[in-house]
C-alpha cells in the first residue's frame, strides 16, 4: 500500500509542479506580452532621424524594423538622408506602406530659404526664406507655401516641422536672426505668414509644427551648440503668435525649444525643473495639443554630467509628448537610436520615475493628432482630444 500510496503521492506532486510550473510560465508570457505593449505605446511618443541616403542603406533598415517593431511612431529625413529625388520618394513611400499598427509620422524641416531639404540642386522648386516672404504680400505668402505644400505631398510627407514663429528682435541672432528665419519683428506679421503657411499645408493634408517656443528670436547664443539662456532678452511678447494660432485652433503642434530663462519659466524648457510646458503651454496658453522637443542631439543639451538616456527622460518629464532624437553621435550609422531611445523611456516608466499616467495623456494627443492624418482634419476637430 504504501508503495501505492507513494507513487500517487509521486503523481500528484508531479501535477502539482507542472500546474505551478504553467502557471510561472504564463506569468512570464503575460509579463512578456505587457512589456511589448508598453514599448509599443511608448513608440508612440519617439522619432528619429538616421543615416543613409536609399532603401538600401542599413540606417534604413533599422528605421523599419522599429517602426514595424513598434519602438517608434515617426521618421526624420534631414538633408544628409537627401541625394536624389528619386531615392528620397522610393524610401518616403516603403515608410508610408510599412506594416506598421499606427500610421507613421513622416517629418521634414522644410522653411524655405536656407533650411530647405528639397531644394534646387535635386530637381525641387525653391522657396524664399521666411524673412522674405514677410517682406512681401499676402498673395505672395499664399502662392510660395501652396507650392511648397505641394512638393512635400507629392513626395509623400505627412509632417513638416515649420513653420519657425520667433520673432526677429534680435537680428544678429545667430540661428535665426541670422539665418532670415523669421517672418518678422513684428508679432501680427509673423502670426499671419504662420497661419497662411498652416492653412495651405493642411489643405495638402500635412500636418505643421510651430516652434520654438517659449521664443528663441531674442536668444544670441545657438541651441545646437549651447544652451540658448534668454533671460536678459526674452519678452512676453514671443508668445503673441502662439496665443493667435492656438486661439484660431490651427495649431498641430508646438516644438519647445533649449532655452532657458530662470525667473520665468526656470531651467531648460525641454528639461524636467522648467515650467514652460507644463504652465506657460498648458495652463496659461490653454494648448493641449502635441508638444515636441527640439532634437535632443543638440549639444545644447548633451550634457557631460547627465547621461544620454537622463537627458530623454527628463525631456519626457517636462512634458514633451514626443521626443525627437536625430542621431545617437556623429558616429552611430550602425546603431538602433529607435530602441535606444524606447528603452531610455520604458526604463523611466518601468521605475517610476516618469508616471504612468503622463505617458498616457501624450498616447492619447498623439493618437489624435495622427486621427487627423486618417481623416485629413485638423487635430483641432478630432473628436478625442486631452482636455485639461
Amino acid at each position: 500500500m504504501k508503495a501505492v500510496f507513494r507513487g500517487a503521492r509521486g503523481v500528484l506532486l508531479m501535477l502539482s509542479l507542472l500546474i505551478v510550473t504553467g502557471a510561472v510560465g504564463d506569468a512570464a508570457d503575460t509579463a512578456s506580452i505587457n512589456e511589448e505593449a508598453l514599448r509599443r505605446s511608448v513608440g508612440q511618443m519617439i522619432v528619429i532621424g538616421f543615416y543613409g541616403i536609399n532603401n538600401t542603406d542599413p540606417g534604413f533598415h533599422h528605421v523599419m524594423e522599429d517602426l514595424e517593431r513598434g519602438l517608434i511612431g515617426g521618421v526624420l529625413f534631414l538633408a544628409r538622408n537627401v541625394q536624389s529625388k528619386l531615392d528620397l520618394q522610393t524610401m518616403v513611400r516603403e515608410v508610408r506602406q510599412c506594416n506598421c499598427s499606427s500610421k507613421p509620422l513622416i517629418a521634414v524641416d522644410e522653411e524655405g530659404g536656407l533650411i530647405e531639404r528639397l531644394g534646387e540642386r535635386y530637381g525641387f522648386r525653391h522657396t524664399p526664406s521666411p524673412a522674405d516672404i514677410g517682406r512681401s504680400s499676402e498673395e505672395n505668402a499664399r502662392s510660395e507655401y501652396e507650392r511648397l505644400a505641394q512638393k512635400l505631398s507629392d513626395i509623400g510627407f505627412n509632417m513638416n516641422l515649420a513653420p519657425v514663429v520667433d520673432l526677429n528682435t534680435n537680428p544678429t541672432n545667430p540661428i535665426i536672426g541670422s539665418l532670415d528665419r523669421s517672418f518678422s519683428r513684428d508679432p501680427i506679421i509673423v502670426s499671419r505668414n504662420a497661419q497662411i503657411f498652416i492653412e495651405e499645408h493642411h489643405k495638402k493634408g500635412i500636418l505643421t509644427t510651430i516652434k520654438h517656443f517659449p521664443g528663441h528670436g531674442s536668444s544670441s547664443t545657438d541651441s545646437h551648440e549651447s544652451i540658448a539662456d534668454v533671460e536678459l532678452s526674452w519678452s512676453p511678447e514671443e508668445l503673441i503668435p502662439y496665443q493667435h494660432l492656438i486661439g484660431a485652433r490651427l495649431v498641430d503642434s508646438i516644438m519647445v525649444g533649449h532655452l532657458a530663462n530662470t525667473p520665468k519659466w526656470g531651467g531648460v524648457a525641454t528639461q524636467d525643473g522648467s515650467s514652460a510646458i507644463n504652465q506657460i503651454l498648458r495652463t496659461d496658453l490653454k494648448f493641449d495639443g502635441v508638444v515636441l522637443s527640439d532634437d535632443l542631439s543638440m549639444d545644447a543639451i548633451r550634457s557631460k554630467t547627465s547621461s544620454f538616456p537622463d537627458v530623454i527622460r527628463s525631456a519626457v518629464k517636462a512634458g514633451v509628448d514626443i521626443i525627437i532624437v536625430s542621431r545617437l553621435n556623429d558616429d552611430d550609422e550602425g546603431l538602433d537610436t529607435g530602441l535606444y531611445v524606447n528603452s531610455a523611456i520604458l526604463e523611466g516608466i518601468t521605475s517610476g520615475e516618469i508616471e504612468r499616467s503622463s505617458m498616457e495623456k501624450s498616447e492619447q494627443r498623439i493618437k489624435s493628432f495622427k486621427y487627423s492624418l486618417r481623416n485629413n482634419l485638423s487635430p483641432e476637430q478630432s473628436p478625442k482630444r486631452v482636455r485639461k
